[in-house]
């Protein structure tokens, strides 16, 4: 056998081991979920408070949800979701608000109830203000998929805004740098979707 020979068995057997080994390696692997993926497999989970009365993820059913997670000491970022939130009532007609409700959850476990309900009235009467203990407010960034604990988030500041299908299921996870025409786009996807239900 010529060395040119040899080197081309070599070569070809080299090919051959490195394909093997790619595709077995394809069968043992397992896609990772997105987030989006894996929220939407499980629903959103909570018992809050609204003014003096217990609310829980039951009033997202058979409605598309905007829920809203932050604080009311944010300077920023919630205030600029909860004005996106006004204006998408304010775009939305007669019949696509009713089959929208809307929610803004404080996880500041120190202010009362009758305090965030005021504050989500005065930018929209159709935002409900909820807040909870601290259990209550970690059991549901646990349901949302949130890492980390109270007083990280308080450190971090998150604000989100979760889009729930009529199954309470987050299918869109938005922030303040988001626009409004992207919002409404993933708020009327929504809405296409639950007249599929």
């Amino acid at each position: 056998m010529s060395k040119k020979n040899i080197l081309l068995v070599i070569a070809n057997v080299l090919v051959a081991t490195f394909l093997l080994l790619w595709w077995m390696g394809m069968q043992n692997e397992t896609p990772s979920p997105t987030s989006s993926q894996t929220r939407s497999e499980q629903a959103v989970v909570f018992s809050l408070q609204h003014d003096q009365s217990p609310v829980t993820e039951s009033i997202f059913t058979d409605k598309i949800g905007l829920l809203l997670v932050g604080y009311m000491h944010c300077e920023d970022g919630c205030p600029n979701l909860l004005l996106h939130m006004r204006d998408i009532f304010k775009r939305l007609n007669e019949d696509e608000r009713a089959m929208i409700k809307a929610a803004f959850v404080n996880l500041d476990p120190t202010k009362s109830a009758a305090e965030v309900a005021k504050t989500a009235r005065f930018f929209n009467p159709n935002i409900l203000g909820l807040s909870g203990d601290e259990a209550s407010l970690e059991a549901l960034t646990k349901s949302l998929a949130l890492d980390g604990n109270l007083q990280q988030f308080q450190a971090e500041h998150p604000h989100r805004l979760f889009l729930l299908n009529a199954r309470g299921e987050v299918t869109a996870s938005l922030s303040s740098k988001n626009t409004i025409d992207e919002m409404m786009t993933a708020v009327r996807a929504g809405l296409l979707e639950m007249e599929s239900f």
